[in-house]
């Protein structure tokens, strides 16, 4: 069974307040979870690398992070399993 079913990924964004502005991965087995903040630009820091969410995120989902963004909106959305996996292959993944 692959391990990206035993994830739950969660972006949310608020303009208007930086402390909900984030990736939240929980592993449902371990019941592990980890948030990775987004900062300026869309950008996850982890060990070290600058992770742009538009490379694990849908061209979708990207954009309406982007839009959110730059219309000063709130969006939360759950990430699909190819994009947790795609988040697997980059980083972390509790």
């Amino acid at each position: 069974m692959n391990a990206t079913f035993n994830l739950l990924g969660t972006v949310i964004f608020d303009h208007d307040n930086p402390k909900e502005q984030s990736l939240i991965i929980k592993n449902l087995v371990s019941d592990i979870e980890k948030e990775y903040p987004l900062e300026h630009g869309l950008v996850i820091s982890h060990d070290g690398k600058r992770i742009p969410a538009r490379s694990f995120l849908s061209t979708e989902n990207a954009q309406e992070l982007q839009d959110a963004r730059m219309n000063k909106q709130y969006i939360s959305f759950m990430l699909s399993r190819t994009e947790l996996e795609k988040a697997q292959q980059l980083f972390l993944i509790p």
